[in-house]
């Protein structure tokens, strides 16, 4: 029985060492990288295959206990010595062989000593680089601009990075990303140039496209000229005043503000802050369900919806209800009409059969003249945020939303659906199968 077990393996193998290596790498490529260096350890015809693979993806946190952080030095020199290694195997062609092309993701950690290593692998190895870097504040940004005037050639040719919690210099800063020149995706997570330091990006030959900045402790960010941005993401923000200022961004159509306001900040003039924006097509605000960091302006915004076509708003805390909303949905193109709404599918995200929703839905029906569809959802479970979804937790236990067509029709009853009224509801339920 034994015997059989070992023909049939030593059959199986085989059988893959006479696949062509376009099919191999096809395997390889659904597994994760250490499935992969494991695999070619496994057998002689495997064992070139990690370095064709066209895309490498290696992060520090594969070599990394799950229960262990990145506060113990000697745990972090083990696991970038285990990921230089790794690097080595993926990244360097066999003598003799045609090196491949490839692209390569990096999620690395700055406070060991294998990084000069691993740059010098990916420079020899790579056509296209995303880096993720972790960073620790000051001591670790300096190593970071170490690591760039060892490695120019690599940061020439970086598309996407990721950094988190560094504080630089201005100079530092701009030599940074200067030094990017192919940078087309950039994430400032609690990054700065020191406490409430205003930041000027004139970068005329920039290529970056997509910014997303978090918590970062600018007191102002101003885009004197960033020619290809066209998604801006700006989360929480530590200003005391207008956090943005737009100079030459002729591309942004995407913008995201979402934040809750501080007890020491003020409202400001959304008008203000999108000046020098006038092409944005798509505009999402967050206000996670606190004080709300916007003044009532009304007319004002017209210009800077001008070109408007969606309108997300997230985290509206409830007591600013009907007369708040439509103040800001008045301002948009899509709303205008002399006293009335031209809303067509509004979407309510969160909605529960309780008195105040019904209430808020029934207003604007009763404003918004030329609705066609209403969209009523359940609200996400992973969401904490309980502004406009009332005071429930995220539990689907605790949901209130109509799920059965029993109570749906309750719903469309009280909304006076189907007697004078031919706004089609419908009704959005989450699935909860799958979800933790």
């Amino acid at each position: 029985m034994g015997s059989n077990n070992v023909e049939n393996h030593v059959e199986d193998d085989d059988r893959f060492s006479k696949l062509p290596d376009d099919i191999l790498l096809h395997i390889l490529g659904k597994t994760n990288i250490m499935s992969s260096i494991r695999a070619s350890f496994s057998s002689t015809r495997w064992r070139h295959l990690p370095s064709l693979l066209p895309h490498i993806d290696l992060s520090i946190w594969d070599f990394i206990h799950s229960n262990t952080t990145l506060t113990n030095n000697k745990v972090v020199d083990e696991a970038m010595a285990a990921m230089t290694k790794a690097a080595r195997i993926c990244l360097l062609a066999e003598p003799g062989s045609e090196m491949a092309m490839k692209t390569a993701s990096l999620d690395l950690c700055l406070t060991a000593n294998y990084l000069y290593d691993i740059g010098e692998l990916v420079c020899e190895a790579t056509d296209n680089v995303k880096i993720v870097m972790e960073a620790g504040m000051m001591r670790h940004a300096n190593n970071l601009v170490c690591f760039f005037d060892a490695l120019p050639n690599l940061f020439q040719c970086i598309t996407k990075l990721v950094l988190y919690s560094a504080r630089f210099s201005e100079l530092e800063m701009h030599q940074l990303l200067d030094s990017c020149e192919q940078l087309q995706h950039l994430e400032l997570n609690s990054c700065d140039t020191g406490d409430l330091s205003v930041l000027k990006i004139d970068m005329p030959n920039s290529k970056i496209s997509y910014l997303r900045l978090a918590s970062c402790c600018f007191e102002k960010i101003e885009f004197l000229c960033l020619p290809k941005l066209s998604v801006l993401y700006c989360e929480s923000w530590s200003s005391f005043g207008t956090p943005l200022y737009f100079g030459y961004v002729p591309c942004l159509e995407d913008l995201s503000l979402v934040c809750s306001a501080a007890r020491y900040q003020s409202g400001l003039n959304l008008s203000e802050l999108l000046h020098g924006s006038t092409n944005i097509k798509v505009l999402t605000l967050d206000f996670y369900g606190e004080k709300i960091w916007m003044l009532p302006e009304g007319k004002k915004l017209c210009t800077s919806f001008n070109k408007l076509t969606k309108m997300f708003i997230h985290g509206i805390y409830v007591k600013f209800g009907l007369l708040w909303t439509i103040a800001l949905l008045e301002t948009a193109p899509f709303g205008i009409d002399s006293a009335h709404l031209q809303l067509t599918r509004p979407e309510f995200v969160g909605f529960m059969a309780i008195k105040k929703h019904l209430k808020f839905i029934r207003d604007v029906m009763d404003y918004a003249s030329s609705l066609e569809t209403i969209l009523l959802e359940d609200k996400d479970p992973c969401e904490s945020c309980d502004a406009v979804s009332g005071s429930l937790t995220c539990c689907p236990t605790g949901s209130m939303f109509p799920k059965n067509k029993y109570d749906q029709d309750m719903i469309l009853d009280q909304l006076g659906i189907g007697v004078s009224c031919s706004t089609q509801i419908i009704f959005k339920t989450l699935l909860w199968m799958g979800r933790s």
